[in-house]
């Protein structure tokens, strides 16, 4: 009777470890998730905060070439 006792509650505390130890688990790899997108997130805020500039993708031409090409 004591040993069945003591079995039962055995495997209840390893129950109860491996799901904390899984929960810790996952926690730490949720942070890690959580920084790295949070870094992504920055780094693309800064991105689409940037001011456009038309000279990175239009050369400025003179209007007479234009009107010599006619």
């Amino acid at each position: 009777m004591m040993l069945d006792f003591i079995i039962t509650n055995y495997l209840i505390f390893i129950v109860i470890a491996v799901v904390l130890l899984l929960g810790l688990f996952g926690y730490m790899m949720d942070r890690k998730k959580y920084e790295e997108y949070r870094k992504e997130i920055l780094e693309t805020d800064g991105v689409l905060n940037a001011r456009p500039d038309v000279s990175d993708i239009a050369t400025p031409i003179s209007v007479d070439k234009v009107n010599n090409n006619k």
